[in-house]
């Protein structure tokens, strides 16, 4: 998950976590941890989607933002999510919305990329 800025390049989950998903390590890549995130104005969450939710690692993510709640550290902060699939139908649209109540009990600014975006209406 890419949960900081791009020009960052960090990704989560951290190697710990993926050894217990049996997913190989990830040493190229810098970790963000939620702290990260007080950084920036705003920043895309970007996910593949399991099932129509987002994988295990990305919520045990949200789930370490806590302290950032308790201090409002995040309100008021710009965010977007986008999600990938192997199929026009995989799960896209129900990935967002359970993603959209972690963001508004921290206060975020949600930004939505619709349909109505002419790209977004074609499949490639």
């Amino acid at each position: 998950m890419c949960a900081s800025a791009a020009a960052d390049g960090r990704q989560r989950p951290q190697d710990e976590i993926r050894g217990k998903m049996h997913a190989a390590p990830r040493a190229d890549h810098p970790e963000v941890t939620p702290q990260d995130l007080t950084k920036y104005d705003g920043f895309l969450l970007g996910m593949p989607t399991r099932y129509g939710r987002a994988p295990a690692a990305v919520s045990a993510f949200f789930d370490a933002t806590g302290g950032l709640w308790a201090s409002g550290a995040l309100v008021g902060k710009f965010c977007g999510i986008f999600t990938s699939t192997a199929s026009q139908h995989g799960g896209q649209e129900s990935t967002a919305l359970t993603t959209l109540p972690f963001l508004a009990h921290h206060g975020m600014c949600v930004f939505f990329s619709t349909f109505s975006t002419p790209r977004r209406r074609t499949s490639r």
